[in-house]
């Protein structure tokens, strides 16, 4: 249980940061005039190459079996795929049916939802 605990306090904490990584380069694409679309997903993409190497290095370090590094990156890349085509089908219609303004906030809340079920991808699919 104590292992448990551990890594989900490192992989709350390193989630903190990406959360911070992947709303402030969406918010400032969006800002800057680049599409939704595109910039939701550039934001996850540089999100993702963090969170790669932050949780491997730090929430799961020596967790699960020792699996080459292109195992993990391939099932975690599958994970990001679905989790971008669902982060960015929830913006898009929200800013569809509330608005453009609408995303700023459910960016956040959308992000911490995805977070939460990819704890438990993380500690038993991607990094076991």
């Amino acid at each position: 249980m104590r292992v448990l605990i551990g890594q989900a306090a490192r992989f709350t904490l390193v989630g903190v940061v990406l959360m911070g990584i992947d709303t402030g380069v969406f918010s400032a694409l969006h800002w800057l005039g680049l599409a939704l679309l595109p910039a939701n997903g550039i934001a996850r993409i540089v999100a993702a190459l963090a969170s790669f190497y932050l949780n491997g290095r730090y929430s799961f370090a020596g967790h699960g079996a020792p699996r080459p590094h292109a195992i993990r990156l391939g099932r975690y890349a599958a994970w990001w795929v679905l989790m971008t085509a669902i982060s960015t089908g929830v913006l898009w219609a929200c800013n569809q049916s509330f608005g453009e303004s609408s995303v700023y906030v459910a960016k956040p809340v959308v992000e911490f939802v995805l977070a939460v079920i990819a704890f438990f991808v993380s500690r038993h699919w991607i990094y076991a």
